[in-house]
């Protein structure tokens, strides 16, 4: 197996939350899953990460990864903002090679590696290292999650078309319900993006509260994911 990098269309878009269903489904489908964060920010302690979200959404303890938590949140700052910014707050440099090494670490001890991005794909690391620089340097396939709402076309298009000039595999796209929108468009961004662009829709994710209901949209979803890693 390998790993997947899940990056979105922009920040608060469900990164978090699709990330820790897919690593539940993983398992339950009977692989060993790690999830991992390059860069954390806008946290005081543990319980704010979006590491301490996966475990909770793929009901497992801390004590499970605990021994390998530096390489599955290499880098952690407490300012809300990009990870270079942030960085520079706390007078330190983010060191690219550093997030490659913790993952290559993680992918000794599990079968897949499910790295969670900050934001969207191009998100400075560095004043000269972007996300996508460094999932191209891993050349780790892509996962993108698509807010679904009001201008998702474009955003999406964007995000595609940029994987595309890096040369990298997309495994396929999950539309994430926001909420309060027109179900007409939300059904329209799908079927459009999915036309323009010809890649694999994933599936789509509804706007619920409702933890059971959305972990019934996702394990299809990683399953299709598995599938389509297991085959190439």
């Amino acid at each position: 197996m390998s790993g997947i990098f899940i990056t979105g269309t922009d920040t608060g878009v469900g990164k978090t939350l699709i990330t820790g269903l897919l690593a539940r489904a993983m398992a339950e489908l009977g692989k060993s899953v790690i999830t991992q964060k390059w860069v954390q920010t806008g946290v005081r302690n543990f319980a704010d990460t979006d590491i301490a979200t996966h475990l909770s959404l793929m009901k497992q303890n801390i004590s499970r990864i605990e021994p390998f938590m530096s390489d599955i949140i290499p880098y952690c700052f407490k300012f809300p903002a990009s990870p270079h910014l942030a960085a520079k707050r706390e007078k330190q440099r983010i060191n690219p090679r550093k997030i490659e090494r913790a993952y290559l670490a993680l992918c000794k001890i599990s079968e897949v590696v499910l790295a969670e991005g900050a934001g969207g794909l191009m998100v400075p690391l560095t004043s000269k290292i972007l996300f996508i620089d460094l999932a191209h340097k891993l050349q780790l396939p892509i996962v993108l999650v698509v807010h679904n709402k009001l201008g998702a076309i474009n955003h999406a298009l964007l995000s595609i078309e940029t994987v595309r000039r890096r040369n990298l595999k997309l495994i396929g796209l999950i539309f994430n319900n926001a909420e309060n929108q027109n179900v007409e468009i939300l059904n329209d961004n799908v079927r459009t993006v999915a036309s323009l662009s010809r890649e694999n829709i994933l599936g789509i994710v509804p706007y619920s509260q409702n933890q059971n209901r959305l972990y019934r949209a996702i394990k299809p979803m990683a399953e299709n994911i598995l599938n389509r890693i297991d085959h190439e």
